[in-house]
């Protein structure tokens, strides 16, 4: 026989038997629900967004392959390794916009707050590695190694200058025109974002797409070029409403026709512009986040980008060419490596990645917020790191 509780007895502090007996405390459903619930999941972008990116740069690499230290035989031979991997850098773009519109849809900035996160994530790592490249260079002239450095200033100082894309632009390292090429389109979008809503993000879509088309149809895709900025920024602005309309069932339809559109126009060079915008269409469906190495050059794709030439390329040109007069300028440039490396460390790699769409940071895909709230071990996939913290999608 239960005991019965009366008025009497609740009033003196006792509770109902209802409520004693039926209702588990507070902590017993927090304990409870905490050790019914399963492990989360990372999100299924993370990995994906890990393999594109891994993807984007092998292409960058292949496309830098040909080189006049290479015989004319062997240059002819391999000159379609270009031809085949331009959209790469256009991808990097697409890749940002998403990564940009995954950010805002997590933690909004104010225009203030978006400038001074991509100065500090773009413009200084720029700066850092135009000046060490820079002083490198300045090393291997004063050794007077072959010809190597030939066609850059003999002063520290011009070659600075001249690294900022502009008009007389002779830089100490071809590949790092992305770096501000990409403030500025990602500032551009987020301006559009912030005054005009989604609507800004279409307009300049649209006007990347057209105005690419119109002004420059015969643009190639890498390089300082005002190509390069308007079919960049349209990759970028389809990639952050790719992101917005990832539930959108006809998105394929839409992402072929504007291939069809591209194709109509510019004819088979359309085709490398709109490649990045398939690549994240199937980014889901290719299986590649289940390949551990392309996910961790994914991961790594933002350092390796900053020294992928001269200071991986270079000696593996010499290597192969065969030139042993070169095997200083080959330890110079192994030491450059060394030094771009932390350079590269110190402005690519701290913090949370990609968490501003900015695409060049690298290792940190555990965003400290999120490990902060979760405690629990979650399940992983491919080559997600297990125990690791699970982040929203997506530097």
């Amino acid at each position: 026989m239960l005991p019965q509780r009366t008025s009497a007895d609740i009033g003196k502090g006792a509770r109902p038997f209802i409520m004693s007996a039926s209702l588990p405390e507070p902590g017993d459903v927090a304990r409870s629900s905490r050790a019914c619930l399963p492990p989360l999941p990372r999100a299924k972008t993370d990995g994906a967004i890990h393999a594109l990116k891994g993807i984007a740069i092998v292409g960058v690499i292949f496309h830098h392959v040909q080189n006049r230290r290479f015989s004319s035989e062997m240059n002819a031979a391999i000159e379609i390794l270009p031809a085949l991997f331009s959209w790469c850098v256009l991808l990097f773009f697409a890749i940002s916009g998403w990564l940009h519109s995954l950010a805002e849809e997590r933690n909004p900035k104010t225009i203030g707050m978006f400038l001074r996160n991509r100065t500090r994530r773009l413009l200084v790592p720029f700066a850092a590695l135009v000046l060490l490249y820079a002083a490198m260079w300045q090393v291997v002239q004063a050794m007077g190694i072959g010809d190597m450095g030939a066609r850059l200033s003999t002063s520290f100082w011009t070659k600075i200058v001249q690294s900022v894309p502009g008009c007389d632009y002779n830089p100490v390292a071809e590949q790092l025109y992305f770096l501000p090429i990409l403030f500025i389109v990602g500032s551009v979008i987020h301006l559009s974002f912030r005054l005009l809503g989604l609507g800004g993000v279409w307009g300049c879509t649209l006007g990347g797409a057209f105005a690419g088309m119109i002004l420059t149809p015969d643009s190639g895709n890498t390089g300082p070029s005002s190509g390069v900025i308007l079919f960049g920024g349209f990759c970028y602005a389809s990639g952050f409403l790719m992101h917005r309309y990832r539930n959108f069932s006809y998105r394929i339809a839409v992402v072929l026709a504007v291939a069809l559109l591209f194709f109509l126009v510019l004819g088979i060079e359309g085709l490398p512009k709109v490649v990045p915008l398939l690549m994240i269409e199937c980014m889901h469906q290719t299986g590649l986040s289940k390949i551990t190495p392309v996910c961790l050059a994914g991961e790594a794709s933002g350092t390796i980008y900053a020294y992928h030439t001269p200071f991986i390329l270079a000696p593996l040109v010499i290597l192969v060419a065969q030139r042993p007069e070169t095997v200083q300028f080959a330890g110079v440039l192994a030491a450059g490596f060394f030094c771009v490396a932390i350079c590269s460390f110190l402005f690519l790699l701290s913090g949370a990645a990609d968490s501003d769409g900015s695409c060049c940071r690298t290792g940190g895909e555990n965003f400290p917020d999120r490990r902060r709230r979760f405690s629990f071990p979650v399940a992983t996939n491919g080559c997600e790191r297990p125990g690791a913290a699970a982040p929203l999608p997506g530097n």
